[in-house]
């Protein structure tokens, strides 16, 4: 006899149908809603600068360079007449409200192990308090971290130029990121943390700073892992269909269906990471988990 696994990426997937409701349309707006500019294209367009012997500058802070790197949207173009900006508020409520639902239905899968929805408004209620202080944090922390980024960029730009700035600001900005995602997740289990014994936010938050310190490599290397690897198919999808000759509208096609199931799977393992290892960690009997008996 064995205890099926604990593992965050086994849960999702033996539990996909029924997280997925909570992900998809959230998935879905951020695909189409959320600016598709990022790290990667800022440095595909310096070296295509670069290599035709273009100069670096910044003359316009946020269009030429935090843009890329911030999650706020406030393109002016128009979506069925309205500003964009609008659609990208509500893809966040709705982001919000899903996560809220996601951890709910986690942490009562794994505490009691039931598998029904209950009452939608009920979970939001029970979840929002818990789940909101986190996001927040996170949100506005890494607006503040890529804003110094920026400025870390274009010091750099000042000191050189050609392929030397290409390097240092790709290594800045590897530093800045590898920071972030550090902090982001040593954090990660503080909803757990405020859903299972009802601590205030303060003391889950150093909780989970003590828990994911003690098991580094399991909880902050495996995110940064998942970070990495995610990062790199995304990388690869805004390639390939140039490299396919691929008319223009494929192209969109092919990044919006891949930046989908990028935020689709990510919607879904946080939460089920979090819970998961909060559950690890505190050695608490997991619920969900049965005895499995094989020959």
């Amino acid at each position: 006899m064995r205890l099926q696994s604990k593992s965050a990426t086994n849960y999702v997937f033996k539990n996909f149908i029924f997280i997925l409701p909570f992900a998809v349309l959230p998935a879905l707006m951020l695909a189409l809603f959320q600016s598709e500019k990022g790290p990667a294209t800022l440095f595909i367009e310096i070296a295509s600068t670069i290599k035709s012997g273009g100069q670096i500058s910044f003359e316009n802070f946020y269009a030429d360079l935090y843009s890329y790197f911030s999650l706020i949207n406030i393109k002016s173009n128009a979506v069925f007449g309205i500003n964009v900006i609008w659609f990208w508020l509500l893809t966040y409520v709705v982001v919000i409200i899903g996560l809220c639902l996601s951890f709910s239905f986690v942490e009562r899968h794994i505490k009691l192990g039931t598998r029904r929805y209950g009452n939608f408004f009920r979970n939001i209620d029970e979840s929002f308090l818990f789940v909101i202080p986190y996001l927040l944090l996170m949100f506005v922390l890494y607006q503040i971290w890529t804003m110094l980024l920026s400025g870390a960029i274009i010091l750099v730009s000042i000191i050189a130029q050609g392929w030397v700035f290409f390097v240092l600001s790709l290594f800045v900005t590897l530093i800045f990121y590898t920071a972030y995602f550090v902090f982001f997740s040593m954090l990660i289990l503080t909803p757990p943390s405020m859903y299972f014994d009802g601590y205030r936010f303060s003391f889950a938050a150093s909780y989970s700073l003590q828990l994911t310190g003690t098991h580094f490599f399991d909880s902050v290397i495996r995110i940064l892992t998942t970070v990495i690897i995610t990062q790199a198919l995304l990388f690869l999808c805004r390639l390939l269909p140039a490299q396919l000759w691929l008319p223009e509208m494929y192209e969109n096609v092919v990044l919006i269906v891949a930046r989908f199931l990028f935020y689709l799977w990510w919607l879904m393992y946080l939460p089920s990471f979090s819970v998961c290892k909060y559950a690890q960690y505190t050695e608490t009997r997991r619920a969900d988990l049965k005895i499995k008996i094989f020959d």
